[in-house]
């Protein structure tokens, strides 16, 4: 079985302040096999197509609005991520209802090594 799928997008990339990153993904065990693996699914691609459409500037857009209204960099890194995770569901194969069900969004906070 493959790993989980998921992408990561940091606060840099939004142009809000911080260095954390907000991660979207599927965790059903099949996730990857479905994404990106030798069925592609008629190249639909859930994760891949709405976020190479949405950050050039949808997602960084959300993003720093929810930063001007106040609810920190947390609440702006969820707001885009929770916009990714809305587009990519209507691209998961509906036969696969266990897949959508394993659909997050979690917030992941730089580690520094030193």
């Amino acid at each position: 079985m493959s790993a989980p799928t998921s992408v990561r997008i940091t606060a840099h990339e939004l142009g809000i302040p911080g260095t954390s990153s907000v991660e979207v993904g599927y965790s059903a065990p099949y996730a990857d096999f479905v994404e990106g693996g030798t069925r592609k699914m008629a190249g639909r691609h859930f994760l891949s197509r709405p976020l190479d459409a949405l950050l050039p500037e949808a997602l960084p857009e959300t993003a720093q609005e929810a930063y001007q209204e106040g609810v920190g960099v947390r609440g702006s890194l969820l707001a885009a991520g929770q916009e990714l995770l809305s587009a990519s569901l209507p691209l998961v194969p509906v036969q696969t209802g266990r897949l959508k069900a394993s659909a997050y969004v979690r917030i992941r906070r730089a580690v520094y090594r030193g």
